[in-house]
């Protein structure tokens, strides 16, 4: 990324970035320590979902150069050449399979709450269980966002710009009476 285009969106991605594997992180060490977690729980899943989040924003205040950067970084540890990187457009199963990794991945936080709610952690001692479904969920929206490309930002950051000399079309068949 070029110096000009280092503005507030850049740094705030950045900041986003690194938070987003804090949650995680945290959240592991404590059940790694053995810290009672009955009362607290739902503020770590809340903790964990505001990771995700923050991955989600960073990345899209981040743009598509940073999503290459950190492919061509990863390819470069474990070697693997053969990939293309600048690839812009993915096969449709491959867009297909993402978008569907992407909408399971909230499943997991879902499923979470509802555990929540009915109590099993409480009544059952498993907070282990919990966590292992809010991680499953954080590992299944990386892996989307990677499957996906970068195209599909392109796409989807331009869907939130305004074009104030394009019209939206409309179709023809409500027009007409």
């Amino acid at each position: 990324m070029s110096t000009e285009k280092r503005c507030w969106k850049f740094y705030l991605g950045v900041a986003l970035f690194v938070y987003s594997f804090i949650p995680s992180s945290c959240s592991g060490l404590l059940f790694l320590l053995n810290v009672p977690m009955k009362a607290h729980l739902t503020e770590i899943t809340i903790f964990i979902a505001s990771g995700q989040i923050a991955f989600l924003i960073s990345i899209t205040l981040l743009g598509k150069t940073i999503i290459q950067a950190f492919k061509a970084k990863f390819y470069d540890l474990f070697k693997l050449k053969f990939f293309k990187l600048d690839s812009y457009y993915i096969s449709y199963t491959r867009h297909l399979s993402g978008i569907i990794l992407l909408i399971i991945s909230f499943i997991p936080y879902i499923i979470a709450e509802l555990l929540l709610v009915l109590g099993y952690p409480i009544k059952y001692g498993d907070n282990y269980l919990v966590f292992y479904i809010l991680i499953s969920g954080d590992i299944l929206f990386i892996i989307s966002l990677f499957s996906l490309g970068s195209g599909f930002w392109e796409r989807l950051k331009d869907l939130f710009k305004w074009h104030p000399g394009k019209k939206t079309e409309q179709s023809s068949d409500c027009l007409k009476n």
